[in-house]
């Protein structure tokens, strides 16, 4: 904080009731220093921000249990951040991310800027303990499923694999999270930029440690072994790190398969982004605007396009259909001998007769293929047109 490259700082669990002006301005040295805060409980929780006013306007604040939020003009645009403290309770945290979702949903006059503790974690690789790294996966999914409706990025922090160390050391897990708009990647431009720096970086690395491996002594390389495992490590981490923000920012499947970060590939990313917004619409009832109204014309829509018709359909009564007489009957029913087995379709040749229509002339026994009614008036067709 003394070095005051930040605009604006998030803490958490600041354990204070209250803060006083010159609190602040010890802690954060300048002559224009704003602050906002929400209340510890005893001895635990409590969120604290702070900005520069001279280069943030903050129009507002608003808290609830685990977050406190300003809306802030920064740099010309609007922006909504929120500091987050989440319970280590299960259903205070269901709670805290349907709060959030609420928001994210009824202010959309702002880009979202959402960091802090929220006490969970995506998966097994984000926890270490000692005794083991059990995970609570039902926590976990709801907490992917989260971010996943908030329309949001996590990005990636930089530096430490984990935020949080016990006293000992010897657990450990990623409890802060950073996630925001897709627009705020596009206006700062900062996030891919780096991790293609390092991903470059890495493979200029991996490609000098190779040569020097190729023309080295064997007592030099275990050194230039180790050095290039290490470039390894990090080349493949910023790797992950830059594919799955993209997978996060284009929600396509096709990533999975390995496509690169490309000029195309944004393209595509942007194009997405402007087929899938759905703005005002114009209907019987007039122009619909609010997210529930097209929601429901959507729905009206289609229900009525593969809504069924009442017809009448046609039924099968008084028709009359062949069948086989009681004598027949037995007849199939009864036991097969071993003659038959081998040539089941005698027995069936019996019946075909009785059960098949007259119009049928081929390939039942007793009748004759050109004895058809259809097959007659094709030849009477084809005499026509030979005699002209």
């Amino acid at each position: 904080m003394t070095k005051g490259k930040a605009d604006i700082f998030l803490i958490q669990e600041t354990k204070f009731k209250e803060f006083k002006d010159h609190f602040v301005s010890n802690l954060w040295s300048g002559s224009d220093i704003g602050f906002s805060y929400s209340n510890s409980i005893g001895a635990s929780g409590g969120l604290l921000t702070l900005w520069k006013g001279d280069k943030l306007e903050v129009v507002n604040s608003f808290n609830g249990e685990g977050y406190l939020g300003i809306k802030v003009r920064w740099e010309n645009m609007w922006y909504y951040v929120v500091n987050v403290y989440s319970s280590c309770v299960l259903d205070k945290k269901k709670l805290l991310w349907a709060n959030l979702l609420r928001l994210i949903e009824n202010f959309k006059d702002g880009e979202w800027i959402i960091g802090g503790d929220f006490n969970a974690v995506k998966n097994v690789n984000e926890i270490r303990r000692v005794l083991g790294d059990n995970v609570n996966r039902n926590e976990s999914r709801l907490f992917v499923e989260f971010i996943h409706n908030s329309s949001l990025v996590d990005l990636p922090c930089k530096g430490k694999k984990f935020t949080w160390y016990s006293g000992d050391g010897k657990s450990m897990s990623r409890l802060d999270w950073f996630l925001i708009s897709e627009e705020v990647m596009d206006r700062w431009g900062v996030v891919f930029g780096r991790y293609d720096l390092n991903v470059e970086e890495g493979k200029r690395c991996i490609n000098l440690y190779d040569e020097l491996l190729e023309s080295g002594n064997e007592e030099s390389n275990k050194e230039v072994v180790n050095r290039r495992r290490e470039a390894s490590c990090r080349f493949w981490k910023d790797l992950q790190i830059k594919e799955n923000m993209l997978l996060q920012k284009s929600r396509l499947n096709w990533l999975r398969e390995g496509d690169s970060n490309n000029g195309f590939f944004h393209k595509v990313i942007k194009e997405r982004r402007r087929i899938n917004h759905i703005g005002p619409i114009l209907t019987s009832r007039g122009n619909l605007e609010s997210v529930g109204d097209i929601k429901e014309e959507v729905f009206r829509h289609f229900k009525d396009k593969f809504k069924e018709d009442e017809l009448e359909r046609p039924l099968l009564d008084g028709i009359l259909f062949n069948n086989i007489g009681e004598a027949d009957s037995v007849m199939l029913d009864s036991p097969f001998s071993e003659e038959e087995i081998k040539e089941v379709s005698r027995r069936l040749k019996r019946v075909l007769g009785s059960v098949v229509s007259p119009c049928q002339s081929a390939f039942v026994p007793g009748r004759k293929m050109l004895e058809g009614v259809v097959v007659v008036a094709n030849e009477v067709v084809d005499y026509a047109r030979k005699e002209g």
